[in-house]
């Protein structure tokens, strides 16, 4: 008798072993597929709020970015994840692209981006020509403030760092704001800026002559010109395409070049975003602005 108890209730608590299992596996099955859903959600989310940032700092014709499933989520602390990952960057649909990596910070509750640093590696992978964001052979490292404290980005410095687009309001100053040491750039007070590492090698022998270029046109919202050699480039990066317009050259640009602007005639926001270097093919770049809204005529001129 006692021993036909004991076979039942070893066989009772077996059962009640079986049945927890089951539940706990049961829940388990529960949270994955809760959590699936929740990543999935996250990876969208992040990947919108960095598409918009660099399509804000690098702009182009309708450009676009593509992301590469391979995202890695680290917890910096309970209120915040950093994500790394690669992808490529389209300057204008005819573009096949530009690869790069980024390492960016999110604040949890809200989705939002605390700061992005994205660098893009190598040349260009075969475009027609017209992607003015194409450094060339170098690379270009984006290290920002967002927040006005000093953050640091990894690269390696050994070939020199020089700032070779600003893409803050905030001044970046060599020493006040940006700096590098041989394993990072650093950035600080609000700055937000492209940085050229490796150094610019080039050496060439041609003379320098002062000169000058006047471009007219009419601008609507937001228009970029590049300047190399004896071409200038229109490239309307927002509103309505109200031409390329035209302009005069009094001798072509230099590569070693240093350039002022100066409007003429408009009520638009003009300003240098990049000199000529290496890492943009010796390029001028001028971002004219009209903030009104409504076609504006528009005259400046870029000397050096």
């Amino acid at each position: 008798m006692k021993t036909e108890v004991s076979v039942r209730t070893l066989l009772a608590k077996k059962a009640a072993l079986c049945a927890t299992a089951l539940v706990f596996v049961f829940a388990v099955s529960l949270v994955s597929v809760r959590v699936a859903p929740a990543q999935n959600r996250n990876i969208t989310a992040t990947r919108a709020r960095i598409r918009e940032r660099m399509i804000r700092e690098q702009a182009g014709n309708n450009p676009s970015v593509r992301f590469n499933d391979t995202e890695t989520y680290e917890s910096v602390s309970n209120y915040e994840t950093r994500v790394r990952g690669t992808g490529t960057y389209y300057w204008n649909p005819n573009d096949r692209g530009r690869d790069f990596t980024y390492e960016a910070v999110f604040e949890i509750r809200n989705g939002n981006l605390k700061s992005l640093s994205y660098s893009f590696t190598g040349g260009s992978s075969g475009n027609d020509g017209n992607d003015p964001g194409n450094t060339g052979d170098g690379r270009t490292v984006y290290c920002a403030s967002d927040d006005g404290r000093r953050h640091e980005c990894l690269v390696d410095t050994t070939g020199g760092v020089t700032m070779s687009a600003q893409r803050s309001t905030a001044p970046c100053v060599q020493g006040r704001s940006w700096g590098f040491r041989r394993s990072f750039i650093w950035v600080d007070n609000g700055c937000r800026a492209d940085f050229a590492v490796g150094g610019d090698n080039y050496n060439d022998n041609e003379q320098y002559r002062p000169g000058s270029v006047i471009w007219r046109g009419r601008v609507d919202h937001d228009v970029k010109l590049v300047i190399s050699g004896n071409r200038l480039d229109t490239y309307v990066l927002s509103g309505k395409d109200l031409g390329v317009g035209t302009y005069q050259f009094t001798n072509p640009l230099p590569r070693r070049a240093t350039v002022q602007v100066r409007r003429i005639k408009g009520r638009n926001d003009v300003t240098i975003t990049e000199q000529p270097s290496r890492y943009n093919k010796f390029s001028a770049i001028i971002r004219i602005t009209d903030r009104r809204g409504g076609g504006d005529n528009c005259e400046v001129e870029v000397s050096w």
